[in-house]
């Protein structure tokens, strides 16, 4: 008795030790990163929605009476991972807090993920869209701005930012008044699934995945989990649905003044991607800027710091811009 005693005694010491020394970690790779949460005033998981929630970090300047910007951030994760709080991650942190202070609201909300082999769409898309009435309804209670309301996404959630961009809610299913949202940062994100089904890339991560457990390689086949189905077995219903969730198909009237960030080596999405992104908007002849980084994989990876920084500020001086042209 006294042996389990023992025994229970030290594997409770041993959680602790361990909670603590990840509490400590997550502590200090958080100052490391300079995280939002550390600065000013944030509501963590507010309801937009039945089941979903987001997070807003206020504004963090001084003297200054509103109504305040707002900058949506969208997560990326493939639509498979990711959540509201990697706004907290070192990509954009100096754009976030910078923005913060110049007076600007960053609302992140969480979506809809494939799980269990299940496609999240439509419904992430229907979850950005909700995301953005929110902000539409709670304008008096906050403060926002709605005629400076912009919006950034990485990856998956730069795909989602241009969903809600170019398309209108009632192309989903949803019974909400179109926001007109004031600007776009898209940042290595999709802007044509079938393309992207047809990359090299994609076949070079289907090979991957196919030599996973079947029950595994079922559930992360991006092919069948984007489409809902497997496409090869569909393959005309699978462009159709492809095409209907893809943001090309929506930009006829796009006129929203785009930022376009991506590096060149990207090996998940190919930086084609956002040269598809930039052929539509000068056919259409909107304004937009685009800038490409050679040597640069996704989310950055291989950048050098210059690099980086360079990302930040381009962020930050276009969201700015976009205020400046509106005074």
């Amino acid at each position: 008795m006294k042996r389990i005693r023992s025994g229970a005694i030290k594997l409770i010491v041993g959680s602790v030790i361990t909670v603590a020394l990840i509490g400590t970690w997550f502590f200090i790779y958080l100052i490391k990163t300079d995280a939002p949460a550390l600065h000013g005033q944030v509501e963590y998981h507010v309801p937009y929605k039945d089941d979903m929630t987001l997070d807003i970090y206020y504004p963090t300047v001084e003297d200054m009476n509103g109504p305040y910007p707002v900058l949506m951030f969208v997560h990326g994760g493939a639509w498979i991972s990711g959540t509201k709080g990697s706004v907290n991650n070192n990509r954009f942190n100096e754009a976030f807090n910078q923005l913060r202070e110049a007076g600007y609201y960053i609302v992140s909300p969480d979506y809809t993920l494939a799980e269990n082999g299940k496609t999240p769409f439509p419904d992430c898309v229907q979850d950005i869209f909700e995301a953005v009435q929110w902000v539409v309804t709670n304008t008096d209670r906050y403060q926002m701005d709605l005629e400076n309301f912009g919006i950034l996404g990485e990856s998956a959630g730069g795909h989602l930012a241009m969903m809600v961009t170019f398309s209108d809610p009632e192309d989903f299913d949803l019974s909400l008044s179109r926001q007109q949202l004031d600007f776009l940062i898209s940042v290595y994100a999709p802007c044509d699934l079938g393309a992207l089904y047809h990359a090299p890339t994609t076949d070079s991560i289907n090979a991957l995945i196919s030599r996973l457990p079947a029950s595994l390689a079922e559930r992360l086949d991006l092919s069948r989990l984007l489409v809902g189905f497997d496409p090869e077995s569909q393959p005309a219903r699978a462009e159709q649905v492809m095409r209907a969730r893809s943001p090309i198909t929506y930009m006829e009237n796009a006129q929203v003044p785009v930022l376009v960030i991506h590096g060149v080596d990207d090996q998940v999405v190919p930086v084609d991607q956002s040269h598809i992104l930039v052929s539509k908007l000068e056919s259409l002849g909107s304004r937009y800027e685009a800038h490409y980084f050679e040597g640069v994989n996704h989310a950055f990876q291989d950048a050098t710091q210059a690099q980086k920084d360079s990302i930040q500020n381009l962020i930050i001086d276009f969201v700015l811009k976009q205020n400046q042209y509106r005074q």
